[in-house]
Parts: C-alpha cells; structure tokens; sequence
C-alpha cells in the first residue's frame, strides 16, 4: 500500500470529504488564479497602449542626447540570465558535498538529494542578493529619491520628478537589466521544476516581477522601479538563507535567519513598500493629462505583489508558530515532495 507523502492532502473520512485545510488551500489557489487572469488582461491593455505611450514621450520631450530604453537594451538581461544560470551550477559544485553532510533527511536517498539541491540553490540565492543590495545601495544612495526609511538621503515624493526624462544614475540600466536576468533564470527554473503546493503562487510572482521589470523600464519608470527593486532584495537574503538551512541540522542558523528574514520583510515590504506604491503610481499625474493607463496598471501589479508579501507574511508566522510549539524548522514556501513508495 501506498503511503502519503509530506504535504499531501487527505480526506476527512472514508467518503472522502474535504478537510478545512484542504478547502482552503483550494479557494487560495483559486483566488492566485483569478488574479493571475486579471493580470493578464491588464498587461494585453498596457501592451496595446505603449506605443502610444512612447510616442507622447519622445514628441512632448524630445532630448536628442537622451538615452531612450529600448528593446534592444534586453541584450544586458540574457548576459546575466546566462551568467547566473552559470554562477549557480558553480555554487552548487563547491558545496553539494557539504550541504549533504548536514542534510536531516539520512534514510531516503532521493529526499535527501533532493534537499541537498534546495539548500545549495537557496545558498546562491542568498550570496546573489547580498551582492546585489550592495550593488544597488552603491547606484541608488545619492539620488534624492531614496528615502530615510531605506537609508539614502532624500523622500519617496521626488520619485517622479521630471518624468520620462529622469536623469539615470551611473550603473543604473546594468543594475536594472542586470538584476532582470536573474528573475528570468529562476522563472524558468521555476517552470521546468516539479509542481510543488505553491506553484501558482511561485509563478505568479515570478511572472508579475518580469512583468513589473520590464514594462516599467521600457515606460521609463526606472527611479520607482529600483527603488522597489532594491527594498525587495534586502528580505531576500534572509529568506534564502532560510531555505538554505531549514532542511539541515544547523537549527541556530536557521533560526537566526527567520529571525532576521521576519524583521526586514515586515520593514521592507509590509511597511515601506506600500508608501513606495503610492508616491510612485497614485500621487500624481506622470503624464501630465495624458490618459494613459501605465502607471495605474503598473500600480495595480504592485498591489497584487503586496498582497502576496502580506500572504506569505502570515506563512511566515505561521511557520515561527510551528517552530516555537514543536521545536521543528519548516520551509515557507515551498516543500520537498517525497515520492510516493509502495
């Protein structure tokens, strides 16, 4: 007889009726889907009207030394897609040996295998985004935009100035495209992964985030968008981290890291990037009367991603909850799937 494996449903009785946990997990899918669907019929209305956007820029504004974005710029984001892809494998190489050592599971060589990717992937997640919030402090903290509340010198409300013609900081277009390869690496890795219970979730946030990326750099949104940028990488090291020892023996590290990942998500993303929102989408009229519907829509997707952040704040919790009741670490989004033994 086949046994459940971790994180599978069950039924309530032998009629097989629902659990409570069961139901909701399905209306919480549902719910990811339809904003999924809503999603994409505003990205198809964005797409039929950025033309017309880019058109009213370049007539009402014209610069002639201004370095418009253009499609072709995307070259930088496949450079680093690849580049990442390659600086994972590499990641994995070097400590496969000793992730695997340490690895909990030490009966079923597939789990532990299995676990023992997760832990070197989320170890290069984690490097990658240390790296890249240096990186994006270096560019972002002179600009007058980047608020108190994330250590730079200025205030969220000149986030718009002088739209579309804001003046770029040195190393900004490689710090934005640059950033936008790696989001593409782990969407496809994402992609090609077995389905997990957060699948669409996952996928969701990957899709949006490409979304967000790269419709805002080619509206020329750039300032709102590295700032947001920015303010995301710094929860996603201590997140990373998480995942890097949560199915390992080294509990203090994991703890700390849930620790740190709990104060700096609730500071960054529940705090600081609902205000990021509204100075940037709603508090005033970017194009100047124009009825345009970009900065709505891209105001739109960000709602859609606080409201991720806000559901897996509560994940979180709930996981620390486990944690402190039964002395056990737990994944917080995603969970190896054991397969099915006979």
């Amino acid at each position: 007889m086949s046994t459940a494996t971790k994180g599978q449903l069950k039924p309530n009785s032998a009629n097989g009726a629902a659990t409570v946990k069961e139901v909701i997990s399905q209306k919480s899918q549902f719910t990811f889907l339809m904003i999924g669907i809503v999603a994409i019929i505003g990205t198809i209305r964005f797409i039929m009207e950025y033309g017309s956007i880019i058109n009213w820029m370049q007539t009402n504004f014209q610069e002639p030394s201004y370095g418009w974005p253009s499609f072709k710029d995307f070259y930088i984001t496949l450079i680093f897609g690849v580049f990442s892809v390659i600086a994972n494998s590499i990641i994995n190489m070097f400590t496969y040996k000793m992730f695997y050592n340490v690895c909990k599971e030490k009966n079923n060589e597939d789990i532990r295998v299995s676990k023992t990717i997760k832990s070197c992937n989320s170890l290069y997640k984690s490097i990658y985004f240390i790296l890249v919030t240096i990186w994006g402090y270096q560019t972002l903290k002179d600009e007058p935009y980047l608020p108190k509340e994330l250590f730079g010198k200025g205030h969220l409300q000149f986030i718009n100035d002088n739209y579309p013609v804001q003046v770029w900081p040195v190393g900004l277009r490689c710090y934005y495209l640059g950033t936008m390869g790696y989001h593409v690496h782990q969407l496809f890795a994402h992609a090609l992964h077995p389905i997990r219970n957060d699948f669409i979730e996952m996928f969701l946030h990957h899709v949006v985030t490409l979304t967000l990326y790269g419709g805002s750099y080619l509206i020329n949104e750039t300032a709102a968008g590295s700032v947001i940028m920015f303010l995301h990488d710094w929860a996603d090291i201590f997140t990373s981290l998480v995942r890097c020892f949560t199915e390992t023996t080294l509990v203090t590290c994991s703890v700390v890291s849930a620790i740190g990942m709990t104060v700096s998500w609730f500071y960054t993303r529940i705090y600081v990037f609902p205000m990021t929102i509204y100075y940037s989408c709603f508090d005033r009229d970017i194009y100047h009367g124009a009825k345009f519907y970009g900065d709505k829509y891209f105001g739109s997707l960000l709602i859609i991603l606080y409201i991720l952040h806000v559901y897996w704040f509560f994940v979180l919790l709930k996981s620390i909850h486990r944690f402190t009741k039964l002395g056990k670490t737990d994944d917080l989004q995603q969970r190896v799937e054991a397969k099915k033994t006979q």
